[in-house]
């Protein structure tokens, strides 16, 4: 694999099954590892870098108390040696509700937030500093929905106006990602 370095020149990129180490050795995750999605096995959808750490947003397993997972990682040691100083964060996303994008935001982690499991459900983007148990909902979505055939995937967002944050919301299964661009309230 190959990407673009900061002087444009091209870099090699070594694989690494470092991050299915750190699941696996977690042991509240680990007993969902080589589950599907529809048995509440382990899924990321949601990836941020943060303070050299990378950021895995899981869709399932739902945990305890339908709680929502990230596990937080050292970068450097992800794709090199020692200890990947791995961190399980269960977030109280809403019943039911697992990861379904992670985006990085000024201070701390925006959320996008979905029905672990396959078929209807409402979405919203929470607020996280990347650190505490504690999440807040900033905005419920759903209502931007126009089609029960899409579902909101990724989140990116655009810039700060009058009436807080331009978030550009992408959808799975549209064409060209139907983006929409949503207005959510300052963290």
């Amino acid at each position: 694999m190959w990407r673009a370095g900061r002087d444009s020149a091209v870099e090699a990129v070594t694989p690494t099954a470092r991050l299915r180490e750190a699941i696996s050795a977690e042991p509240t995750l680990g007993r969902f590892l080589d589950r599907r999605l529809e048995n509440n096995g382990v899924t990321i959808e949601g990836i941020a870098i943060r303070e050299g750490r990378l950021l895995a947003g899981f869709r399932g397993p739902m945990l305890d108390d339908g709680r929502a997972a990230i596990l937080s990682v050292s970068l450097a040691a992800l794709f090199g040696n020692g200890d990947l100083d791995a961190r399980l964060h269960q977030l109280r996303l809403g019943g039911g509700q697992g990861v379904r994008d992670l985006a990085v935001y000024e201070s701390g982690i925006l959320i996008l937030s979905g029905p672990s499991a396959d078929g209807p459900g409402s979405y919203a983007v929470y607020w996280w500093n990347g650190g505490s148990p504690t999440v807040r909902q900033l905005k419920e979505i759903s209502s931007v929905i126009n089609d029960a055939e899409y579902k909101p995937e990724a989140i990116l967002p655009l810039d700060k106006g009058a009436s807080g944050i331009r978030l550009l919301v992408l959808f799975d299964g549209a064409k060209e990602g139907k983006p929409v661009v949503v207005d959510i309230p300052e963290p």
